[in-house]
């Protein structure tokens, strides 16, 4: 209780302490001023000056002076990669740097020189590489080492600078004919031929054995002509007439004798095939050789009789490419009928294959006609000149040594041939002329035009007055286009639609063998339309069919004999049983009119 007393008392004595030291007449004894007025009394301050509300400009207030506490002094800017380095600021200037393409030593953005281009070189090469900067050649071809064959490098076709080529067939025959021409001469002069020399070449001993044949009667000569088909020309001793006494070829660049034929019995057909006779031993014994001629030689069958030295027979035999097969007297007799046929066709169609006859002597020209297929007609009139002047006349008899004269005789000094391609028109069309009959007083020939194709471009067509086809020719831009001919070998109808039917029967092979073709006249050549085969066999004598087939070229593909047969009805048409001859005649429309 008394405690607490004196600590009232005490309260009081401080309050009134407090009291008594502010007051100064108003109530406060010592003001406490702040912000112009007293904290205990409000009294304002005499001495007070109200702050200043300032507005700063470069650092101080425009109104009092006083510093702008804030300030920052400007800064005197340094830039680098756009920026101050001092304070940052963007540089207002600053253009980044360029992100350079470079073409041609500048950069297509800002056009600044490319530090690294090197300017291009003004090649000058050598060797390969540019002697400046090195760079390859990209035309340099490395130099060739070279292998030569036939004149030229295998490898970049260089010419061989020390080649020199092979004598062509007219360079390697050249000497073989003028020595022949010499010896026909020698003889012709001296009624025999003159010693061989010493060293002469191992032709001039096969030329021996021809010129002994020759006789002022007998016009001996060359042709040279490639008679098998691969490339090069043989070259054939032969007279007039078409009978062969030797031929020679080239076998790998070298002058080769083929053959030469006893009593100049050799003779050439179409295709190349060659027949000739032979004596054995000089007894009666005989060869009868059907052969082609393959890499230099003749090569094929033959069949002979082989005699005793009494006469009597021993016996037959066949050889084909040297394998020897004894045969009866039948088959003998049957090779020989057909070797009678054929040799037979080749002594009187021999031209055919294009022997073109130079004699070895001159001869005196009894020309006076120009043998021409130029147009329609020239054809007609030259058709007309080989009836009248050339082929009728000499015919007197109608055995195979007067057809040898009407097919094979001397013509050659009554008409002239002015082209190759003349030549041999006339001999194709002289050798159909013996198609069906024999050259006799009552052959009449002459020719029919008809439009064969409806083009509006007439055929013409060679005729033997019984309506057998002879020639066919067609017209381009006003000159005559030679189509085909048939002969001994083919024959021809012509049905009212114009088609052209044809049967060949080969000239080597079994007789009864066959080919049937039908053909249209189509833009100045003839286009095949059917074209079917048949092959026999000989069974026990008999001729048999044993395979069918349909052609395309030389290609044979064979096919069931009920699918031949529909092919052959469609070769027939309506010819039923009709000859060739009498079908034209009845149902192409041709119109005969003689030639002369």
């Amino acid at each position: 209780m008394k405690k607490n007393l004196l600590i009232i008392v005490f309260v009081l004595t401080v309050a009134l302490a407090v009291f008594s030291a502010c007051d100064n007449g108003n109530g406060c004894k010592t003001h406490d001023f702040k912000d112009g007025a007293c904290t205990a009394c409000g009294e304002p301050d005499p001495n007070y000056v109200p702050p200043c509300t300032h507005t700063y400009e470069n650092g101080e207030c425009t109104k009092c002076g006083a510093e702008d506490p804030d300030y920052v002094p400007p800064c005197t800017h340094t830039y680098e990669n756009g920026e101050c380095t001092k304070c940052g600021a963007a540089d207002p200037n600053y253009v980044p740097p360029c992100t350079h393409t470079y073409e041609n030593g500048k950069c297509t953005k800002c056009g600044e020189a490319d530090p690294n281009y090197v300017p291009p070189c003004t090649h000058t090469y050598e060797n390969g590489e540019c002697t400046k900067c090195g760079e390859a050649d990209p035309n340099y071809v490395p130099p060739c080492a070279h292998t030569y064959e036939n004149g030229e490098c295998t490898k970049c076709g260089e010419a061989d600078p020390n080649y020199v080529p092979p004598l062509n067939e007219e360079q390697i025959y050249a000497p073989v004919i003028s020595k022949f021409q010499y010896l026909v001469l020698y003889k012709y002069m001296n009624e025999d031929l003159p010693p061989k020399g010493a060293n002469e070449p191992s032709y001039v001993d096969h030329l021996y054995d021809v010129a002994t044949q020759y006789s002022p009667e007998k016009s001996m000569g060359h042709a040279i002509r490639d008679i098998n088909g691969d490339g090069i020309d043989e070259l054939l001793f032969m007279e007039k007439a078409g009978n062969i006494h030797a031929i020679f070829t080239i076998l790998n660049g070298e002058l080769t004798h083929v053959h030469t034929f006893k009593l100049g019995m050799g003779y050439i057909a179409k295709g190349g095939v060659v027949f000739y006779n032979e004596r054995i031993d000089g007894t009666l014994s005989s060869l009868r050789h059907i052969k082609r001629l393959v890499d230099g030689a003749l090569v094929g069958f033959e069949y002979a009789r082989i005699d005793n030295t009494d006469g009597t027979t021993a016996g037959y035999y066949k050889a084909e490419n040297g394998v020897r097969t004894d045969i009866t007297e039948t088959e003998f007799r049957s090779y020989v009928d057909r070797y009678s046929y054929y040799w037979e066709y080749a002594s009187r169609h021999v031209r055919i294959v294009g022997l073109r006859y130079n004699p070895a002597l001159p001869e005196s020209s009894l020309a006076t006609s120009i043998a021409s297929f130029a147009t329609y007609n020239q054809i007609i009139k030259t058709f007309g000149l080989m009836y009248t002047e050339v082929a009728y006349n000499p015919v007197k008899k109608t055995s195979i040594f007067e057809k040898t004269k009407w097919t094979g005789g001397n013509y050659d000094n009554k008409m002239y041939f002015n082209t190759d391609e003349d030549f041999y028109l006339y001999n194709k069309i002289l050798a159909a002329c013996v198609l069906t009959q024999k050259p006799t007083a009552a052959s009449t020939f002459g020719y029919a035009k008809k439009d064969l194709n409806g083009d509006g471009v007439e055929e013409l067509i060679l005729l033997e007055g019984e309506y057998h086809v002879l020639a066919i020719f067609t017209e381009v831009n006003g000159s005559a286009v030679f189509l085909d001919s048939y002969d001994d070998t083919r024959s021809a109808w012509i049905d009212a639609s114009g088609k052209i039917h044809v049967k060949e029967r080969p000239l080597a092979g079994l007789s009864q063998d066959a080919k049937y073709f039908v053909y249209e006249v189509e833009g100045g050549k003839l286009v095949t339309k059917l074209a079917i085969g048949v092959a026999h066999e000989n069974v026990n004598g008999v001729q048999t069919a044993c395979r069918w087939y349909t052609l395309d070229g030389s290609t044979e593909t064979e096919i069931a004999n009920s699918d031949w047969e529909v092919l052959f009805d469609e070769w027939c048409g309506d010819i039923g049983s009709s000859a060739f001859n009498t079908y034209t005649a009845e149902k192409s429309g041709l119109v005969f009119v003689k030639a002369y």
